[in-house]
């Protein structure tokens, strides 16, 4: 098992195609087994106030859930149903301890030689729900960036030894804001109550001063493509990320 190299995928300039996502904003959990610390949004409020990533500390391991095209964004929500053995015994850690855990994203098939991308991003159990089966219902929550940096433990889970990423801002916030305001232009206009809760995800994002989080919730509810998804993970200058995804918005338009 390997950790993957990001470097010639920086662009993610390659044609769209298209890759099933979460649901735009999830649905809130009923009768829920367990819950994070208050200060963690609760679900309901995903349209309401931009989500905003609770200040957990970054412990120095996470367990990694190793899944293929699949990736979370800070302050982001992803609904994952839990069943295989391995990733139920990861949970219960989890929950015992500092209720985090991570996506490895990976790279090529499964097999010996496992590739994991080296970016992603520490999530927090905001809920669980767990089956008379055994199997969970699961609502990870996305803090930070993170990066991969060697493996503490590979049985009977995956568990990481990670370090934070850290965003940098080189261009003045006026220009920044013109990004942001462009990748907003670049959204669909549909009809229905897809198209409302675009213009509502639209307002929100146009009033909030976090230019970092909103290219995340941008890219995460709009980005198809992994190799973006992945530059957009790997880049650490914020203005570049906004480039990235402009340059993804405009492909899919042009699509």
């Amino acid at each position: 098992m390997r950790l993957g190299n990001f470097e010639n995928i920086r662009s993610g300039i390659n044609p769209p195609r298209n890759n099933p996502k979460p649901a735009l904003f999830p649905s809130p959990q009923t009768h829920v087994q367990t819950r994070a610390p208050a200060v963690t949004p609760r679900l309901s409020d995903s349209m309401n106030p931009i989500p905003a990533a609770p200040a957990y500390p970054l412990p120095d391991t996470l367990p990694v859930m190793v899944l293929a095209d699949c990736h979370l964004m800070p302050c982001c929500l992803l609904p994952l149903f839990i069943f295989e053995e391995r990733y139920r015994k990861m949970l219960a850690h989890a929950l015992a301890c500092h209720r985090m855990f991570c996506i490895g994203t990976r790279l090529g098939a499964d097999g010996d030689d496992l590739e994991i991308f080296p970016f992603s991003t520490a999530g927090l159990i905001s809920v669980c729900k767990t089956q008379p089966d055994g199997t969970s219902h699961v609502i990870l929550q996305g803090l930070r960036r993170i990066r991969l940096v060697s493996w503490e433990q590979e049985k009977p889970f995956i568990v990481a030894r990670v370090e934070p990423v850290t965003p940098s801002v080189s261009e003045c916030v006026e220009k920044i804001q013109s990004l942001k305001q462009q990748a907003l232009d670049l959204l669909p206009d549909i009809p229905g109550n897809a198209g409302e809760n675009i213009r509502q995800l639209k307002a929100r994002l146009g009033g909030t001063t976090c230019v970092d989080s909103a290219c995340d919730i941008l890219a995460y509810h709009f980005v198809r493509r992994g190799e973006c998804m992945r530059a957009l993970l790997a880049e650490t200058v914020v203005e570049k990320r906004w480039r990235i995804l402009i340059r993804e918005l405009q492909q899919m338009r042009a699509a």
